[in-house]
């Protein structure tokens, strides 16, 4: 597995995979350093049903995790419908509080649409965050696909999110590349046999 320590430019993409035609970003933590703010917002939605968790150990244990799945593994108290609702506000709140994307990330975005690459985004968040940051950072417009929770019966580690994905842009694994952080989300790469690689260039202070 290639594991990569900075943004990279098409450029090394290509010499690493030269038949892809499609590539297909996670979004937290790949396209965006966000892991914290899903963290700090789950944090708080523990804290109102009395449960002190500290955010790095939460983003550690649930990193790559959907909510649904978050909500299960966590046996919450309160109904999976007011613990989505919860969270997405507190995530909302603090995803609106700074400028997410990197200049390197908008620059391969560039390089990926000169080439006329088809982009989609693969990703376990919930579709009103999604949707909200894509359009707060200004990327929309690259993805020619987004994916959410919602989107598909199975999640990551289930390969189920990528093959819906190389299905709808018309690819097969052979022509497809999928950059990951989490464990969930490489288990899922791996398991559609497409390329991928690990990202790694994003450091949670």
């Amino acid at each position: 597995m290639q594991v990569l320590t900075s943004i990279p430019k098409l450029g090394t993409l290509l010499a690493l995979f030269p038949t892809i035609k499609a590539i297909f970003f996670d979004m937290d933590g790949t396209l965006f350093p966000t892991e914290k703010h899903h963290a700090l917002a789950l944090r708080e939605v523990l804290k109102e049903i009395g449960i002190e968790k500290n955010w790095k150990d939460l983003m550690s244990d649930f990193a790559g995790d959907s909510d649904e799945q978050v909500h299960q593994k966590l046996s919450c108290s309160i109904p999976l419908d007011i613990f989505l609702k919860k969270k997405n506000r507190f995530c909302i709140n603090f995803l609106r509080s700074e400028t997410l994307l990197k200049k390197e990330m908008r620059e391969l975005l560039d390089e990926c649409m000169k080439a006329s690459l088809k982009l989609g985004l693969v990703t376990s968040s919930e579709k009103k965050v999604t949707t909200m940051l894509l359009e707060q950072e200004k990327v929309s417009p690259f993805f020619q696909l987004v994916l959410t929770r919602e989107d598909t019966p199975l999640n990551k580690p289930d390969p189920m999110p990528y093959l819906k994905a190389m299905e709808a842009l018309g690819v097969s694994t052979s022509e497809s590349l999928i950059i990951e952080d989490s464990p969930a989300g490489l288990e899922a790469a791996q398991k559609s046999q497409a390329y991928f690689v690990q990202a790694k260039w994003f450091e949670v202070n």
